[in-house]
């Protein structure tokens, strides 16, 4: 493609319907029941990177392309970070974090004006 990277960050399903299921690599495996009795469905996404529940900030922004794309927008290159999930997986957490252990936009700021 035109140089997109995919990152995850795994989180327990929401549901009873949907499953995630991670062997800690950077493929991730989507199973979906549709149907009470249903056979679920299976489907499996490559990353580029994955991490797990056990991940905390700092790793998450310095080890995936987040803090890399922060640096190219610094040098005149278009960068977009786009959170995505279910509702409570955790997508304003890792955008913002808390004081203790601040997000991806508090460390791309703080990346900025270095």
């Amino acid at each position: 493609t035109r140089g997109e990277k995919t990152v995850e960050i795994v989180t327990p399903a929401s549901c009873k319907e949907e499953s995630v299921i991670w062997d800690g690599t950077d493929a991730v495996t989507v199973a979906r029941k549709k149907g009470r009795d249903a056979v679920p469905e299976c489907k499996q996404f490559n990353l580029d990177n994955a991490f797990g529940p056990e991940c905390n900030q700092e790793e998450v922004y310095a080890n995936s392309t987040a803090k890399s794309l922060v640096l190219s927008a610094t040098k005149g290159y278009n960068a977009t970070i786009f959170a995505y999930g279910n509702t409570g997986s955790g997508k304003s957490y890792t955008m913002m974090g808390n004081h203790l252990a601040p997000g991806v936009i508090p460390r791309a700021v703080r990346d900025i004006f270095e």
